[in-house]
């Protein structure tokens, strides 16, 4: 027969330490009723090994992680719309080159379509090119908007841990 391994303390201990760092809401009570193990001897290792002080440290690393990656998706997405409204402002002030941009219009019999250039300005046209210029100054309002708030919530999220910690050790 096989000999029935024995768990030391130590092992037990180790599985209650990582238990208790990586979980905010677990307690020493609640981790001796789950072990089976004496509060005496968690609480002892806790405060020799400053279990508490090794759960902020995680905290503080998973909030920052987490705000690192959270910064680089909006970064990212920031950049592609900016990076488009920028194409779009290309294809505007191209256009714009055109001294008769305004003055084209094309004409079509139902089976071809020829451009015409008459001295009648095409009002629609440059409302279309106006609702366009006035779109592009939204979205980059938009998005430096969108990159103030994201600083101003770091520092949200951040205050908010810090409360909680605060509440949790006093």
């Amino acid at each position: 027969m096989a000999k029935k391994k024995e768990i030391r303390d130590e092992d037990i201990l180790s599985l209650i330490k990582t238990e208790y760092v990586s979980d905010p809401k677990m307690s020493y009570r609640k981790l001796a009723d789950k072990y089976n193990f004496p509060l005496k001897k968690i609480a002892a290792a806790g405060k020799e090994e400053n279990w508490k002080q090794k759960r902020v440290q995680l905290g503080d690393k998973i909030f920052k992680k987490t705000m690192n990656r959270i910064s680089t998706k909006k970064a990212d997405e920031f950049s592609r719309v900016i990076n488009s409204a920028g194409r779009m402002l290309g294809v505007i002030e191209k256009a714009m080159d055109d001294e008769k941009q305004f003055n084209r219009y094309v004409l079509s019999d139902g089976i071809e379509s020829t451009e015409q250039i008459y001295d009648k300005v095409d009002t629609r046209a440059v409302k279309d090119m106006t609702t366009s210029l006035k779109e592009l100054a939204n979205l980059v309002a938009f998005v430096k908007n969108e990159q103030n708030n994201a600083a101003d919530t770091d520092n949200d999220v951040k205050v908010v841990f810090e409360q909680e910690e605060e509440n949790k050790n006093g």
